[in-house]
Order: structure tokens, then sequence, then C-alpha cells
């Protein structure tokens, strides 16, 4: 958890409205038609920052993470509503649902990951991690999580097996904090910011090896992968 975002009392819903692309004479593009807001969905027991989301879209369900308010917000996409809230969420950031297994994870800024049943929304049990649990990707096909943890000295991906609950001895050392995490779809590839670094690491899940792409601009990157 780096930089404070702004939290609010409504969910914004942005739908994006199709290009229409003319030819012209300087071969460029055109966009005639910008994001419109189509609808909004209250959330009056939220209150403070807001983080990161999951979805689900088997049940149309958004994830919020209400970092400020301490609980991980249940969201009916199709009915605009928040179908549930699971209280006592300490700091609750990075979210990840595994359609697979039926089960809803939360990492926590106190270094926490907590494991929910997907349907009943009760705790199963909880990973220690030490320090700053944030971005969680789920890999379908392995049924496991990647787990982003840890300051300057512990800053890894850990891993987490999405049947069994275990966490797994394989993790990937980092030397910093791990901001945004994707996981490459036609490669064994995590990329992954180290704003702390200004760089980006790209890890082969294969190999083990790490590559290290260093950053030169002067801002210092943030959650901008993806």
């Amino acid at each position: 958890m780096r930089r404070v975002r702004a939290a609010g009392l409504v969910l914004a819903l942005i739908a994006a409205v199709a290009l229409q692309v003319g030819a012209q004479q300087n071969s460029s593009f055109e966009s005639v038609a910008p994001l419109v807001l189509t609808g909004a969905i209250p959330i009056p027991n939220v209150k403070g920052r807001i983080d990161h989301f999951g979805f689900d879209p088997a049940h149309n369900r958004l994830f919020l993470s209400a970092l400020g308010n301490n609980t991980e917000e249940i969201i009916g996409l199709g009915a605009r509503t928040v179908l549930h809230t699971i209280s006592g969420v300490p700091t609750p950031q990075g979210v990840a649902y595994s359609p697979e297994t039926n089960k809803l994870f939360v990492g926590s800024d106190e270094g926490k990951l907590y494991v929910y049943d997907g349907t009943t929304f009760d705790l199963v049990t909880s990973i220690d991690f030490g320090d700053d649990v944030d971005n969680l990707r789920y890999d379908a096909a392995e049924k496991r999580l990647y787990v982003g943890y840890g300051d300057e000295k512990t800053g890894a991906i850990g891993m987490v097996d999405a049947a069994t609950n275990k966490r797994l001895d394989d993790e990937f050392k980092l030397g910093a904090h791990p901001e945004s995490i994707q996981l490459a779809g036609s490669s064994p590839n995590i990329y992954v910011n180290l704003p702390d670094l200004k760089q980006i690491a790209v890890i082969n899940r294969n190999t083990h090896s790490i590559t290290r792409w260093t950053i030169t601009f002067r801002e210092q990157l943030s959650h901008g992968i993806g």
C-alpha cells in the first residue's frame, strides 16, 4: 500500500461506447463517442478510502476492498446493490475470487491473507505473510494464487494453493514491495511493478529467472501495470 486514493459513497458505472473510425486524410483515429456514465451503485455504509476490486463473472459480482472501512463489500452488478458485507477485515487491499474452488481471497495491509467461502462468506482460514499483503492474482489453470507482500527487505511474490489453502514454499524474492502484478496470458511471465526501485520485474514461472527493466523517467511508478 503506497498511495492514498479518494473514497466515495457511490460506485460509478462507466460503459465504453463503440468507437466509430472514419477514414481521415491524415490517417489518424478519431473518437466520436467517449466513455459515458451509465449508472451508480450506492454504498452508504462505506466510509474512508477504498482499494482494489475483484470480479466474479459467473455470478456477476464485484468485490470491493473498503480499506478505510475495514470491510469487504460484495456487490451485485445486476441488482446494482450491496449483497453482503464482510466486517472486521483489517485494512483490506488485494482481492481475488477462485470460481474453481468457490473461495474469496482478501489481502490485508496488516500482513495476512484471509480466505472466505464464496457463498456464505464465512472465514475459512487466514495465512500470515508478515507484512503488507497487497496485490493478488489468480491463475485458474493452476488453481494458484499469487500474493504480493512485504517491504524493501521481505518484498516477494508468494503462492497459495487455492484448493488446499496451503502456502507454498516456493516464492520469488524481489527486494522491494511489489505493487501491481500481471500474469501473462501467453507465456509463463509475471510482470511486477517495483516503484521503490523504479523497476519492472519480469519473472519466468518455469525457470524462476527474474529480469529487471529499469525505468528511467523521473516520476516514480505506483500502480501502473494494468
